[in-house]
Protein backbone atom coordinates (compact mmCIF):
# COMPACT_ATOMS: atom_id res chain seq x y z
CA UNK A 1 0.00 0.00 0.00
CA UNK A 2 1.18 3.52 -1.01
CA UNK A 3 0.14 6.81 1.53
CA UNK A 4 0.68 10.19 -0.77
CA UNK A 5 1.12 13.42 1.43
CA UNK A 6 -0.09 16.58 0.18
CA UNK A 7 0.85 19.54 2.52
CA UNK A 8 -0.77 22.63 1.94
CA UNK A 9 -0.20 26.11 3.52
CA UNK A 10 -2.92 28.39 3.50
CA UNK A 11 -3.92 31.69 5.53
CA UNK A 12 -6.77 31.23 7.96
CA UNK A 13 -9.04 33.70 5.62
CA UNK A 14 -8.62 31.15 2.37
CA UNK A 15 -9.14 27.90 4.13
CA UNK A 16 -12.90 27.98 2.37
CA UNK A 17 -11.14 28.92 -0.55
CA UNK A 18 -8.96 25.87 -0.72
CA UNK A 19 -11.95 23.54 0.95
CA UNK A 20 -13.66 24.44 -2.33
CA UNK A 21 -10.81 23.43 -4.28
CA UNK A 22 -10.77 19.83 -2.80
CA UNK A 23 -14.44 19.88 -3.59
CA UNK A 24 -14.10 20.68 -7.47
CA UNK A 25 -11.36 17.88 -7.65
CA UNK A 26 -13.71 15.68 -6.04
CA UNK A 27 -16.00 15.60 -9.12
CA UNK A 28 -17.54 12.85 -11.16
CA UNK A 29 -15.56 14.08 -14.27
CA UNK A 30 -12.34 13.43 -12.59
CA UNK A 31 -13.21 9.64 -11.12
CA UNK A 32 -10.54 7.27 -13.12
CA UNK A 33 -9.45 3.27 -12.40
CA UNK A 34 -7.45 3.02 -10.77
CA UNK A 35 -8.21 5.58 -7.60
CA UNK A 36 -7.36 6.08 -4.03
CA UNK A 37 -8.74 3.51 -1.78
CA UNK A 38 -8.89 5.50 1.39
CA UNK A 39 -8.31 9.41 2.19
CA UNK A 40 -7.62 11.29 5.41
CA UNK A 41 -7.24 14.61 6.05
CA UNK A 42 -5.74 17.20 9.33
CA UNK A 43 -5.26 20.10 10.19
CA UNK A 44 -3.15 22.09 12.17
CA UNK A 45 -3.28 25.95 12.76
CA UNK A 46 -0.01 28.24 13.23
CA UNK A 47 -0.52 31.96 13.72
CA UNK A 48 -2.51 33.35 11.06
CA UNK A 49 -2.13 30.06 8.62
CA UNK A 50 -3.31 26.22 8.51
CA UNK A 51 -1.94 23.41 7.73
CA UNK A 52 -3.60 21.07 5.84
CA UNK A 53 -2.17 17.37 5.13
CA UNK A 54 -4.04 15.42 2.80
CA UNK A 55 -3.17 11.69 2.67
CA UNK A 56 -4.33 9.36 -0.12
CA UNK A 57 -3.85 5.65 -0.50
CA UNK A 58 -3.77 3.48 -3.03
CA UNK A 59 -2.76 -0.41 -3.78
CA UNK A 60 0.48 -0.15 -5.44
CA UNK A 61 2.45 3.00 -6.89
CA UNK A 62 1.69 1.82 -9.76
CA UNK A 63 -2.26 2.26 -9.12
CA UNK A 64 -0.98 6.25 -7.80
CA UNK A 65 1.47 6.71 -10.66
CA UNK A 66 -1.53 6.17 -12.99
CA UNK A 67 -3.80 8.06 -11.00
CA UNK A 68 -1.39 11.03 -11.39
CA UNK A 69 -0.94 11.00 -14.90
CA UNK A 70 -4.56 11.12 -15.11
CA UNK A 71 -5.12 14.35 -12.90
CA UNK A 72 -2.04 16.22 -14.83
CA UNK A 73 -3.31 15.22 -18.31
CA UNK A 74 -7.02 17.09 -17.54
CA UNK A 75 -6.72 20.80 -18.02
CA UNK A 76 -9.54 21.60 -15.69
CA UNK A 77 -7.91 19.98 -12.95
CA UNK A 78 -4.42 21.88 -13.63
CA UNK A 79 -6.23 25.10 -13.84
CA UNK A 80 -7.61 24.10 -10.38
CA UNK A 81 -4.25 23.16 -9.14
CA UNK A 82 -1.44 24.94 -10.69
CA UNK A 83 -2.84 28.37 -10.88
CA UNK A 84 0.21 30.64 -10.66
CA UNK A 85 -0.15 33.34 -8.27
CA UNK A 86 -2.81 31.03 -6.07
CA UNK A 87 -4.07 32.04 -2.76
CA UNK A 88 -2.46 28.24 -0.88
CA UNK A 89 1.14 27.17 -1.49
CA UNK A 90 1.72 23.27 -1.62
CA UNK A 91 4.58 22.87 0.97
CA UNK A 92 5.57 18.94 0.07
CA UNK A 93 4.14 15.67 -1.36
CA UNK A 94 5.84 12.75 -0.08
CA UNK A 95 4.77 9.57 -1.35
CA UNK A 96 5.25 6.27 1.47
CA UNK A 97 5.00 2.77 1.17
CA UNK A 98 3.00 0.95 4.10
CA UNK A 99 3.71 -2.00 5.43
Amino acid sequence: MIRADFVYEVETKNLDKLMAKFQQSGAEKFNSEPTHVKMEMAMREEYDKIYVSLNFYYNSLDDYMTRSKFEQSQSEWMDIWFTPNDFFKQVSLNVYEIN
